[in-house]
């Protein structure tokens, strides 16, 4: 631009034939409108260069996330895998289980001639090669968490802690089996083996309905303590508002299913008369209100889920030793009620141990919610 304006000085002017003068200055005047254009087109050009350097820069640091996201991606689709050999294992040893079962049971049966004893041993046989296949596949690469030497440590607390949830379980089954004492003795004496009878019936069919129950809420724990342990509270309210809705909806239509078509059951167990005309009147009441029980049935696994193992326990007592049991053998002397008091003892406790137990585990995590929002 310089050279290009120093050329139009008037010396250089003089120097150039009057024919050309006019020529001359034409082509100096498009020259630095060129020199101009050039030096705009320059100026874009660097702007532009400042935004491909900006672009640049966001691209490196996109590319650098996405790097760092694949990465984390790629972990969890390894855990995942690990995950999916986890459950392919475990049904696994389901199915291993029950095949090598019903393989041997007839051959222990009726090939040795054991009976009863070779069904026994049957089990026992296929519950050995399951532990062992566990064994195997705990000890080999597919799982997550390998065992090892240094990890057979006992821990005092880590076992107390464990110890304390399963007693729950424990407790529940043990309270089951009291329960069914005392129920099988008062029926023995108020009206003979045909209600004993009838009520392994009502006990049975009670157990298969409510293996769907036991299946949600069993799930449903270990997704509600990692949230807990996430201090995710939004979840573990959404979580207990789903296990109560699912179980509660669930036995309230299978009761009125069992009101409906208690013949049907009890066919599926027995097709004797006299059990089917007296089973049926003694059916309506055992399982009236029978969705009450699934208040104490979510309460008791949400308390464990969360690490209140002495309220699940407690619970449990109450609701099979403290309320069931004496009712069991107070209620047939109540106004002559006889065999109908054994069978009204069971919703009773429904009513009663199912709301107890469950507004005393709302009031229980509302309180642990707060004092953990608390903390943070």
């Amino acid at each position: 631009m310089t050279i290009l304006t120093s050329i139009r000085n008037k010396k250089q002017l003089e120097d150039v034939p009057e024919i050309l003068k006019e020529e001359y200055e034409d082509t100096i005047k498009n020259v630095i409108k060129q020199d101009l254009e050039l030096e705009n087109s320059i100026g874009e050009l660097r702007e532009y260069r400042k935004e491909l350097e900006e672009t640049y820069n966001s691209l490196v640091q996109k590319s650098t996330q996405l790097e760092y996201s694949n990465q984390i991606l790629e972990r969890r689709v390894e855990n995942l895998s690990n995950l999916n050999s986890l459950s392919r294992a475990v049904l696994s040893v389901l199915d291993l289980d029950n095949i090598i079962n019903i393989i041997l049971d007839p051959i222990f049966i009726f090939y040795f001639n054991l009976g009863i004893s070779g069904a026994a041993i049957a089990t026992i046989i296929s519950q050995l090669l399951s532990v062992i296949w566990v064994m195997k596949f705990l000890l080999g690469d597919k799982t997550i968490l390998k065992l090892n030497k240094k990890s057979m440590k006992l821990e005092s607390e880590l076992s107390k802690n464990i110890m304390g949830l399963g007693l729950a379980g424990f407790v529940m089954s043990a309270t089951n089996g009291a329960v069914q004492i005392a129920c099988n003795a008062t029926l023995k004496g108020h009206g003979g083996d045909v209600y004993i009878g009838i009520m392994t019936v009502l006990s049975s069919i009670r157990d298969v309905i409510m293996l769907p129950i036991h299946g949600v809420t069993t799930g449903a724990q270990p997704v509600l303590g990692y949230n807990y342990g996430a201090k995710k509270y939004d979840r573990i309210k959404k979580g207990i508002f789903f296990i109560t809705i699912v179980t509660v909806i669930y036995m309230l239509i299978t009761w009125i299913v069992v009101f409906i078509f208690p013949e049907n059951f009890i066919k599926v167990f027995s097709s004797d008369n006299e059990l089917l005309v007296k089973g049926i009147p003694a059916m309506n009441i055992y399982y009236f209100g029978f969705f009450m029980m699934a208040f104490q049935v979510a309460g008791q696994s949400i308390f464990v889920a969360l690490g209140q193992s002495k309220q699940a326990v407690f619970f449990s007592l109450f609701r099979k030793i403290i309320v069931v049991v004496p009712l069991t053998l107070f209620l047939p002397y109540v106004a002559n009620l006889g065999v109908k008091g054994v069978f009204l003892a069971e919703p009773i406790s429904n009513f009663v141990g199912g709301t107890a137990c469950y507004i005393a585990m709302l009031m229980t995590i509302r309180k642990i919610l707060k004092d953990e929002r608390e903390k943070i």
